[in-house]
């Protein structure tokens, strides 16, 4: 394919695009785009366009993703996840338009705040599950959830969470086009759940798994898996769980909730994120309430967990939960633990570990490899 140069071109300060769009500044740059502040001249609102960096914007298959992206997002209509506003492929661009926010990605915060209060991490938490939890309502499954995609600002109400970045999300439908390439890994080493390592089927159960790394770092202010290398961090995701956090840390319920979070073995992780808000809720002895304002009404009425629960379940907004019946639901989520942990599925949940263990011996064998042929060459 011929590049067109005009078409890759970058922005400039003041060019409209569109008769709509002005664009402002250069907010950053990234592996596939780059993002720029621009204002809606028609509705007079700040908004963020988002293009294709020139290599990837050549390749058909990148765009197809990208538009993806934006059908996905479009699909969102809700308090925690960040509002697409419009889809552009003309002769010469492509972008996104989208909400613009401000303050800061959660790992930018994380940096300069180091490990948050408990209190505080149940908030984040909360609103990242109900984000989650309105994607998985309508199907689609993130896939990269991590710091760096989750936004917090301050409004009225405290500080508000908003899921970026569904680039590589994933529609839970096999009769969808595939747009990935088979073989590829698709997520953020550290955060990516381990059957998305070794290759298997995806789920919510993924996302919640990130989710509760996140909650980790969040708790401890510091990074579950911190290997230098990539490689180096998929191979301990496949062998080891995080460092355990502090001992105050370690006895306080909201703990046990995060530690099932990001089980290894997704046939002990929570598999629905009603249940992980459902526990949150308990851990913090207080009721289940409405997380997010009218989050509720933002999700589909036909929308269903794993095990057919309604909506208003799904979000834990069914009913609300006593002290009693907090310290009584507590030990009953232990329980619970322990009889997930035991189920049937002892050759699935097998097959499933020696996969991981298997492709973790092979990345500390090639790590192993690189490491000798340096010695060879430098010694």
């Amino acid at each position: 394919m011929t590049q067109n140069p005009k078409l890759y071109r970058t922005l400039r300060t003041g060019e409209v695009l569109c008769a709509q769009y002005r664009i402002e500044s250069i907010i950053g740059d990234g592996g596939s785009g780059i993002v720029y502040a621009a204002h809606q001249l028609e509705v007079a609102r700040p908004v963020v366009i988002k293009t294709l960096l020139p290599n990837i914007a050549q390749d058909e298959m990148a765009v197809a993703r990208f538009q993806r992206e934006a059908a996905l997002m479009g699909k969102l209509n809700h308090p925690n996840v960040v509002t697409i506003y419009d889809f552009v492929r003309a002769d010469d661009l492509v972008f996104i338009a989208m909400e613009r926010l401000d303050g800061v990605p959660l790992n930018r915060l994380l940096r300069m705040e180091g490990a948050l209060e408990v209190e505080r991490v149940a908030r984040l938490l909360e609103q990242i599950l109900s984000g989650l939890a309105a994607a998985h309502a309508i199907g689609i499954v993130h896939r990269d959830l991590k710091p760096g995609n989750i936004f917090v600002s301050l409004d009225s109400k405290g500080e508000h969470v908003k899921l970026i970045d569904f680039g590589i999300a994933k529609e839970m439908d096999p009769g969808l086009t595939q747009l990935t390439t088979a073989g590829v890994l698709i997520g953020t080493p550290g955060y990516m759940a381990p059957e998305l390592i070794a290759h298997e089927p995806v789920s919510p159960a993924a996302d919640i798994y990130s989710a509760g790394i996140v909650a980790y770092e969040m708790l401890t202010g510091k990074a579950a898996y911190p290997e230098i290398s990539e490689l180096m961090r998929i191979a301990a995701q496949g062998t080891r769980d995080p460092a355990p956090p502090a001992e105050g840390l370690q006895s306080h319920p909201l703990w046990r909730v995060i530690d099932r979070m990001y089980a290894r073995d997704p046939l002990v992780r929570y598999s629905c994120v009603k249940d992980v808000l459902e526990d949150v809720a308990i851990a913090l002895r207080r009721p289940a309430q409405d997380l997010a304002g009218a989050v509720a009404m933002t999700v589909p009425m036909d929308a269903v967990c794993d095990d057919g629960a309604t909506q208003e379940q799904a979000l834990g907004l069914a009913d609300t939960v006593s002290v009693e019946e907090s310290e009584f639901r507590v030990g009953l989520a232990s329980e619970r633990e322990t009889k997930t942990a035991t189920v049937p599925s002892v050759a699935v949940q097998k097959s499933g570990s020696l996969k991981l263990v298997v492709l973790s011996l092979v990345l500390l064998v090639a790590l192993g490899g690189v490491a000798l042929l340096l010695y060879f060459l430098l010694g």
